[in-house]
Order: structure tokens, then C-alpha cells, then sequence
């Protein structure tokens, strides 16, 4: 036996230590207490699955056996360290008590298995247990009965195959992915890995304090891209239903919500909709190796409120009827939107959409780049009772005939665009007859972006 104080990797450690030469079932112990950083547990060959920064006092205990077979147990005061959570993207910051239980199995100097991971914090608490492929000592399986980090509450469990995706298992009471999957297309801190992802989790994410509720579902990650989705969810007063289905060449998207407003909402894309029902259909050409969703979103019966841009457009619009839209309490009332558009990376272009509703009927060209916030939109701005009333007195006079409204502009960031406008535009006898005919459900609309580049439905 020997006993002592000394330098381990040029730190103070205190060390004791049995052997014994005889055959007998322990053939060594040791006890070591010292300080560790990160890269130490992977000179062991243990890739934890956190992120540690900083130094941590260790207390290890070693068991040898005759077999080969050793056995480490590990306490760490893990206060002067700080330990980020990749997937909930919560950190337990340096200075903060914290305590990591570790256990560690060898077989002949291999690492086989973690029968005991258990971190204590107010940021962080998780416990489970892991294993790995012996000639390798890649992770095979990490079971985590519980992890409790922020908003998060769940048990999950991730297993390898030798070949092909890991396999996800997610179930519980809550997880915010807030900070790690960004609907607005900005790229995450980290790729993921080809992943198949199974999940049942009561609440659900995207933005702070918005939820989807009753999550259920499945979905492919190839590790660029998303080859299949198939889930259910609840968000405000309805039900949101989303599939991508891979057809080889191509993947086609279907998505729709009951409630149009909650779902944007809590996909932390827009908070000015209100209301109403939403469905998108799109097609992903994989050939083209651009990404792009080609396709058309329409919204029925929605509301739009407390948006600066709207408001100002109809009050500089000065339209008999219309200019104070904008000030209502209530919002704008919208009957219908119908957008032909084109999706990519955060990118969203719009060509010849047309909104209508009970008193104004609106024409769009242009984008919204959800990356930075920045809108850029054009079109025409129409009071309803034109549409309606003066229809039948101008589709005869298709040459010289027209009605005084508005063109605008809107350009900028979201919360305070510029708009400006021109209030003495002439539209022609098409144009109404193109909004008229959304109030018709034998209307025939563009199915997609590139159909509505053949069938224009706004002056340039």
C-alpha cells in the first residue's frame, strides 16, 4: 500500500493506494482526490454529452479486479465549472453549486458502461446511466430517467446503431427548444446528427411561454435536412397537423392549424395574427439542391392586430372607409389570403397574393426575411365596396376605364417599416375582378409560386 500527496498533470493530488499480488477476486484500490477538467474525462475515453468548462475537485475511487474488470466512482464538485445542455441549450453557470456523480465500468482497460450519471443543480438535474461499444468506446445507449433543466421535463433515451441515424426517444412533461431549432431558418449552434426522432411530450416550445400542447409524432433528420415528419399537436383553440413525406426525388410538405394565430405564435414566426385558419402545401425538389419550399399558404377568417405597418398604410391611404381600420381595438377583419410562395432559408417570397375581407381587399408582391426581421412588400390596397359594387359597371370598359385606390410600398424591419403610398393610382377592371373572385369558392387559384408567375394578379 502506499499513501502520499503529489502532481497529477501539474496539480496537487492526494492519493492512497492497495495491490495485492495474490489471486483474489480485488486485486487493487485506490482513492484520489484532485482537481479535473474536461479533457481529463476524455483521456478516459468518456465523451460525457455536455458541455463542460472550467476545473472541478474530484474525490475517485477505484476497484480492480482479478478478472480485469475496474470500476471508478467519481464525486465532483462541479461549482467553479460551468455545463451547457446542447439539446435545451440551458447552462448551469460557473459559480453556481453543483454536484456530478459518475461511475464508470472497464473490461480490460475498455470502457463498457456508466451505471451511474446524476447531476445535482438548481439549473440542471439529470440522472441515468450509459453504454458503449468495447472496441470503439462510441456511446450504444444513453438512457436519462429524468432531466429537468429551465422549462424542460422529460426522460429520454438515445441509442446507436453500429451503422445508420441514432434513434431518439423523447416523453414527458415539457421541452423548450426555443434556443436550439429556430423556425425562422437562422442556423443552429450545432448540427445535428442523422437522427430518427420519436416523441410524446405534453408541451412542446418553439417561443418562450407558448406551447404546443398534446405533442405527438415522428421524424427524420439525415443530418442536413428533414426527410419525414408525421405530427400532431394542440395550439390555442385548435388542432395542428403537419406531414413531409419523402418521395424520392422530392419531398412534399402539408401543414395546417386550426387556429391560425395561436400556431404562429407559438412557432415564434409572427404575433400579429389573430384567429382564423391556416394550411400550406409545398413541394422540396431535391435535385436542385437549393432547399427551396415551392407552394401556397392560404388563412381564412383571421384577424390582424396591433401591427404599426398595417395601421399606417391604411391611415396614409386616406380611403373613404378604410384609413381607420388600422385603430380598431378589434383589429382588421380578413376573410381570405391566398399567397403563392417561395421558402428558403428563412427567406419567404410572396408573388401575387391577395387578401380580402369585409372592407378592403389587398394585393402583395415581394418578401419577408424572417432571419433579420426585414420586410419588403408592394401591391394594392382596394375598399371593398369598389370591389362589390362598382364590379358590374367596369368589366365592360376593359380599355380606359379604372378606379381611383392606392399602391404602397413597405419596407424595412418589422416593427417600424417605412410605407409610403400612392393614393391616386388607377386599377383596372382585371384587378377587382382578381380580388372579387376570392369571395367565390369556385375560384381557381395558383397552386404554387412558379403556377402564379403565369397567371398575374397585380399590376407592375
Amino acid at each position: 500500500s502506499v499513501e502520499g500527496q503529489g502532481l497529477l498533470e501539474g496539480k496537487p493530488a492526494k492519493i492512497s493506494w492497495f495491490e495485492s499480488f495474490r489471486p483474489q477476486p480485488v486485486v487493487r484500490r485506490m482513492k484520489l482526490q484532485s482537481r479535473f477538467a474536461a479533457k481529463d474525462l476524455k483521456k478516459l475515453g468518456v465523451e460525457p454529452g455536455i458541455e463542460l468548462k472550467g476545473t472541478f475537485g474530484t474525490t475517485l475511487h477505484m476497484e480492480g479486479r482479478y478478472d480485469g474488470a475496474t470500476r471508478l466512482t467519481a464525486k465532483m464538485n462541479m461549482t467553479n465549472a460551468s455545463i451547457r445542455l446542447p439539446l435545451v441549450a440551458v447552462t448551469k453557470p460557473k459559480g453556481q453549486p453543483a454536484t456530478l456523480y459518475l461511475g464508470l465500468l472497464f473490461q480490460n482497460q475498455r470502457l463498457i458502461s456508466s451505471p451511474t450519471i446524476q447531476l445535482q443543480s438548481k439549473a440542471i438535474y439529470l440522472q441515468g446511466y450509459a453504454r458503449f461499444y468495447r472496441a470503439s468506446r462510441r456511446l450504444r445507449k444513453l438512457v436519462i430517467s429524468r432531466l429537468r433543466a429551465g422549462v424542460t421535463d422529460i426522460a429520454l433515451q438515445i441509442n446507436q446503431p453500429p451503422r445508420g441515424p441514432r434513434i431518439l426517444t423523447i416523453k414527458g412533461k415539457a421541452i423548450d427548444l426555443s434556443k436550439t431549432f429556430d423556425m425562422r431558418g437562422r442556423s443552429p449552434d450545432e448540427p445535428m446528427p442523422p437522427t430518427i426522432i420519436r416523441a410524446s411530450v405534453e408541451r412542446l416550445y418553439f417561443a418562450p411561454g407558448l406551447p404546443f400542447r398534446n405533442v405527438k409524432g415522428a421524424a427524420v433528420f439525415d443530418g442536413g435536412n428533414w426527410r419525414s415528419i408525421n405530427v400532431t399537436a394542440l395550439a390555442g383553440k385548435g388542432e395542428v397537423k403537419i406531414r413531409l413525406v419523402d418521395e424520392s426525388r422530392r419531398r412534399r410538405l402539408t401543414f395546417a392549424a386550426a387556429d391560425a394565430g395561436a400556431t404562429l405564435r407559438a412557432l415564434n414566426v409572427y404575433d400579429k395574427i389573430h384567429g382564423g385558419s391556416i394550411s400550406v402545401t409545398a413541394v422540396i425538389n431535391d435535385l436542385t439542391g437549393d432547399q427551396q419550399f415551392v407552394g401556397r399558404a392560404v388563412m381564412r377568417k383571421f384577424r390582424l392586430r396591433n401591427a404599426p405597418a398595417a395601421a399606417r398604410l391604411l391611415a396614409l391611404a386616406s380611403i373613404r372607409g378604410i384609413s381607420n381600420l388600422g385603430a380598431k381595438d378589434d383589429g382588421i377583419a380578413m376573410d381570405e389570403f391566398v399567397a403563392p410562395i417561395r421558402f428558403q432559408r428563412g427567406l419567404i417570397e410572396v408573388r401575387n397574393a391577395r387578401a380580402v375581407g369585409s372592407q378592403i381587399g389587398v394585393t402583395l408582391n415581394g418578401s419577408i426575411n424572417l432571419k433579420t426581421d426585414f420586410i419588403n412588400l408592394r401591391g394594392t390596397i382596394v375598399p371593398a365596396y369598389s370591389i362589390n359594387s362598382l364590379l358590374g359597371k367596369l368589366v365592360a370598359s376593359e380599355k380606359g376605364s379604372g378606379l381611383f385606390a392606392a399602391t404602397y410600398r413597405v419596407k424595412g424591419k418589422f416593427d417600424d417599416p417605412k410605407v409610403t403610398v400612392n393614393a391616386l393610382a388607377v386599377l383596372t377592371p382585371r384587378i377587382l375582378r382578381r380580388l372579387r373572385n376570392s369571395y367565390s369558392p369556385r375560384r381557381k387559384t395558383p397552386h404554387n409560386f412558379n403556377d402564379s408567375l403565369k397567371d398575374g394578379l397585380i399590376a407592375r
